[in-house]
């Protein structure tokens, strides 16, 4: 380490240098990583909807939808608004009308289909298309089609996400210009690690919202932790290379232990099949990395540079004495003890009732005023059409659902003269001569289509009558339905995406659709929620276990006992169950990755605050008693911990606020985290001291003897 530290001191300028070119490269770089905004890709490959959602895609006209509500239209603008949407390019179908279905108080709502799969540049273009044509009126957007849009506004979110962390540190800091030289190592750890994400050949639109913002959350408490020994370095003397190559020596250890934590953690996140967690993981635990590489580098090279400027920029910081709060935890120390055990014991029944959610839906503005479209796409072999096409129609009959459409309940199904001619569009007196030269008063659709096709169509005299772009559609409308291989039926819902009432129907759908004896695949954004369901508890305790096991043998090894690492990690545990148990006491839902990141980041990244408090007050003990421990490593950890502690806490919401209304699941993200880590710096603070001081069963150390005076050494007095 010594070699290390004197050679970093050396080549600072060098360092420097060098870094700056790696954070040019990395800016230029951050423009050529693949965003991913398809979701559906991060399902484990054993998915049946993955899988149905690869035979979509490969067999059938790519497709996906969205929904526009607008606020405040005026009656006379709702059918022309329509026909303004209908014709943008890219647009197939709007589905309007002036029923309460599409007309809500003061909403009106327009559910649209593009000719563009899901999340793709080309449907997100279609999108900003139709929403260019209403420029200055109050609108909102949901659903597959329009993805994530906070990619948009990245930067603006770096900047909020700056101004806040400065905000901060000008609160916490001792010198006016430290804010500065944290944000310049942050930020050329940030440009790093966002144009290192070409390695992966593509990152989620969601690990490339949220990286930055956690990366800076999760390692600014290292420089907080460096400059603070090199202060206390240069008071002992020396000049100031001297001082940092003493810091970089005795700290480098300790920041590069506490920094395996908070990677295991994130690490951990790789763990899920849903492999968003393996995106998010990697770039994180990666970011990490390069924060405290930068940190053990870059920030020493700046300090170095202006630590005269630092020096005359010198102003007092916020410091808490913490004399009464500790004095205070170590008299109710077992009354913390019990405290502490009933909370544990409390959330962690509350978890259990914490409703999990699989998607975003709930939490979108449309949803609160509509019931939207939520269609269950069955997928089969061509082959079995005869064996399932009963099923479909039995289901029909289900009032949850509005429609059943298949090859079997479309194109097989009988239609009278009338239903045809406004099925077409055709005029009914010839629609009605159309049946009776086919000799029936009711035919197929498809048997009616082929007969037109080779006996009618091609006579001049009739073919004027039939509607070129309705025939033209019916035609083509096998190729809806049937694809190469395999057949879909589209069974459309107005339920919600999740929840017990949309879980019992796919239930009885697949009882249905058993009873054909045929394989068969559920598509949809209720399938993928049901299948979540059907696996994620027992993943999420599975991760825990891990995670909690992983976190415990790093702190045991640190501590070299095993006390100390099992308050520390029921301590954060705690937190995690207790941030559950606040949205059951909420009667609200909890968006399942949000919850997963928590429990990862929480343990990785808090217990580091643990670990230090517990470091000052065990190296305490050794010379003081309990209560002097107790108060003197609250006063020597509070000043890292709050640091570190509000800039989580605070970034994270701020964001989470400008996001709440455009992107609502980064949002949630956000807000989960930032809440976990409050209430993970509450405990941390206010019981961890009293719990380790309750079960401290080591001796009080023994007063050191009283020195005699001169007189009492001669005997004279």
């Amino acid at each position: 380490m010594k070699t290390i530290a004197k050679n970093i001191v050396k080549g600072h300028k060098l360092i420097l240098i060098l870094f700056t070119l790696l954070a040019v490269a990395g800016a230029v770089l951050m423009f050529q990583v693949n965003v991913n905004s398809d979701m559906t890709q991060y399902l484990p490959k054993s998915s049946p909807a993955k899988q149905g959602i690869a035979i979509l895609n490969e067999e059938f006209s790519p497709a996906s939808t969205f929904t526009l509500m607008f606020e405040g239209l005026a009656d006379d603008r709702k059918q022309a608004a329509k026909e303004e949407i209908q014709g943008v390019d890219g647009v197939l179908t709007v589905a309007y009308d002036d029923t309460e279905r599409y007309n809500s108080g003061d909403y009106t709502l327009y559910e649209i289909t593009v000719g563009a799969a899901a999340s793709t540049d080309a449907a997100k273009a279609i999108v900003s298309d139709v929403k260019a044509l209403f420029s200055g009126v109050t609108i909102a957007v949901a659903g597959d089609a329009a993805g994530n849009t906070v990619i948009d506004s990245i930067m603006t979110l770096l900047i909020v996400a700056g101004a806040l962390l400065m905000l901060i540190l000008f609160f916490m800091c001792s010198s006016w210009l430290e804010p500065f030289l944290f944000l310049i190592t942050i930020g050329i750890a940030i440009l790093i690690n966002m144009g290192s994400n070409i390695i992966f050949g593509s990152v989620s639109e969601i690990t490339y919202s949220i990286a930055s913002i956690l990366q800076v959350c999760l390692s600014i408490d290292y420089s907080v932790m460096l400059l603070s020994r090199y202060r206390q370095e240069k008071e002992k003397g020396g000049t100031k290379y001297q001082a940092m190559r003493r810091a970089l020596h005795t700290g480098m250890t300790s920041i590069s232990g506490s920094s395996i934590t908070t990677i295991a953690g994130m690490l951990a996140l790789t763990l899920m099949s849903f492999t968003i967690g393996m995106d998010l993981g990697l770039v994180l635990a990666k970011g990490v990395l390069i924060s405290l590489i930068c940190i053990l580098t870059v920030l020493p090279a700046l300090v170095l540079i202006f630590d005269e400027a630092l020096d005359k920029t010198l102003k007092k910081a916020f410091l808490p004495k913490m004399t009464k709060v500790g004095a205070f935890e170590h008299k109710g120390r077992y009354a913390i003890l019990a405290v502490f055990v009933l909370l544990l014991a409390g959330s962690f029944f509350l978890r259990n009732g914490v409703d999990i959610t699989y998607s975003m839906s709930n939490y979108y503005e449309v949803n609160k005023h509509f019931n939207i479209s939520n269609p269950i796409i069955v997928i089969y072999d061509n082959g079995d059409e005869d064996a399932i096409a009963p099923e479909l129609r039995a289901l029909q009959e289900d009032a949850r659902i509005d429609s059943v459409d298949s090859y079997a309940t479309t194109m097989e199904k009988e239609y009278t003269a009338s239903e045809f001619a406004e099925l077409t569009g055709i005029n009914a007196m010839m629609a009605g001569q159309l049946f009776s030269a086919y000799g029936a008063d009711s035919v197929p659709l498809n048997d009616l289509l082929e007969y037109i096709q080779s006996a009618v169509a091609a006579n001049p005299m009739y073919s004027a009558y039939f509607p070129e772009d309705a025939m033209a559609q019916l035609t083509s409308a096998a190729d809806a339905f049937v694809g190469e291989a395999h057949s879909r039926a589209v069974l459309d819902t107005h339920l919600p995406e999740e929840g017990g009432e949309t879980f019992a129907l796919i239930d009885t759908v697949k009882e249905a659709l058993d009873e054909a004896d045929v394989s068969y695949i559920l598509v949809g954004n209720s399938a993928i929620a049901y299948e979540m369901n059907e696996s994620f508890p027992a993943e999420m305790n599975r991760i825990t276990i891990l995670i909690v096991v992983a976190i415990f043998l790093i702190v045991a090894l640190v501590f070299r006992k095993l006390t100390v690492p099992l308050i520390l990690t029921l301590i954060i545990q705690c937190a995690v169950w207790v941030t559950m148990g606040t949205s059951y006491l909420q009667g609200v839902s909890m968006y399942y990755l949000p919850l997963l990141i928590v429990q990862c980041l929480l343990l990785g990244a808090m217990v580091d605050y643990g670990i230090l408090y517990a470091d000052y007050y065990h190296k305490l003990r050794a010379t003081h008693d309990k209560k002097t421990s107790v108060i003197l490593a609250l006063r020597n950890s509070i000043h890292t911990i709050l640091t570190s502690g509000l800039v989580l806490v605070t970034v994270t919401a701020g964001i989470g606020f400008v996001l709440i209304h455009a992107e609502p699941a980064i949002a949630e993200i956000l807000f989960t985290i930032s809440k976990g880590a409050a209430i993970a710096i509450l405990l941390i603070v206010f019981v961890l001291p009293g719990t380790l001081a309750a079960l401290d069963r080591d001796p009080e150390p023994l007063p050191e003897p009283e020195k005699k005076n001169e007189g009492e050494k001669t005997g004279d007095a």
